[in-house]
């Protein structure tokens, strides 16, 4: 199951968000074989980049999340567009895991050094690109710390992950307060928001709608949206046809003599393509 569920509650001051992406967790496991830390690593990157996305307007809508981790080395980057289509990758795979009582400890491997940028391409001039400092390498809560910093948007999030043999599942929530909500619906919204402090245990034995009616369902709420989404990358023969052609023909066949074949990996699905000479030759013929 992959979809985002919103609330508004407590007369529509605040905004509950679920993204329950426990198929996309699973297609990162079988598309990029991680370990278990890394595997947790991309999938909070890549379940809260289909948050941030899941405002677009429009399909065509672009959004991509490079964060950088100084202190081991580590970059995460993710995409995502108006169709809620995700894809990612990370650099190294981290083979240490650190498990707390609440989940994956993401901080101690990838540390506290660092930036979150995300980049949004809304077909304007030039895409909005803006970037915040990493302050725990717990993802979530620096994904809460850009949304607040950046774009004016307070708001508390929760993420787990559960990735075992018999069983891979990710959720993230998010509470939102909108404008002019109270001071005192905050209070109550802090106040809740100390439950769960165990998440990954939640989503364990819990689903999204058990959560939700047991935390806020005794308050007034509407149901706002549900959408599915899915991991999907969108390279192409086409697409690597012309990262080969930017290369220009002389250095294209110099590669060529010197490696025997030309081979583009997408980092984003694994995907291998592979130009001997026959195919580089008839690439370059029907260019011209």
């Amino acid at each position: 199951m992959n979809s985002i569920e919103k609330y508004l509650i407590l007369n529509d001051s605040v905004l509950i968000t679920f993204v329950i992406a426990d198929t996309l967790a699973e297609d990162v496991m079988k598309i990029h074989k991680l370990s278990e830390m890394s595997a947790a690593e991309l999938i909070r990157t890549l379940t809260l980049t289909v948050f941030a996305a899941s405002g677009f307007k429009n399909k065509s809508d672009k959004l991509s999340v490079i964060m950088t981790f100084d202190d081991c080395g580590q970059k995460i980057v993710t995409a995502c567009n108006g169709s809620l289509r995700a894809k990612g990758y990370l650099t190294q795979t981290s083979h240490i895991s650190y498990y707390k009582g609440n989940g994956y400890d993401t901080g101690m491997v990838l540390g506290k050094n660092g930036f979150l940028q995300i980049i949004k391409d809304t077909g304007g001039k030039m895409p909005y690109s803006s970037k915040c400092k990493i302050l725990t390498g717990q993802i979530y809560s620096d994904f809460a710390y850009y949304f607040t910093a950046s774009e004016n948007r307070p708001c508390a999030i929760v993420s787990g992950e559960i990735i075992r043999e018999d069983k891979v599942k990710s959720m993230a929530m998010i509470a939102e307060p909108l404008p002019d909500c109270p001071d005192e619906i905050i209070t109550v919204i802090e106040d809740i928001l100390t439950n769960f402090k165990d998440f990954s245990a939640m989503i364990e034995d819990y689903s999204y709608e058990e959560i939700f009616e047991k935390h806020f369902g005794h308050f007034d709420y509407k149901k706002l949206e549900s959408r599915d989404f899915k991991y999907e990358c969108d390279c192409s023969d086409k697409k690597i046809d012309e990262v080969i052609l930017s290369l220009g023909k002389d250095e294209a066949f110099d590669i060529l003599e010197k490696e025997g074949r030309i081979e583009v990996k997408c980092e984003f699905c694994e995907k291998n393509y592979i130009y001997d000479k026959e195919k580089l030759t008839g690439l370059f013929k029907n260019d011209n």
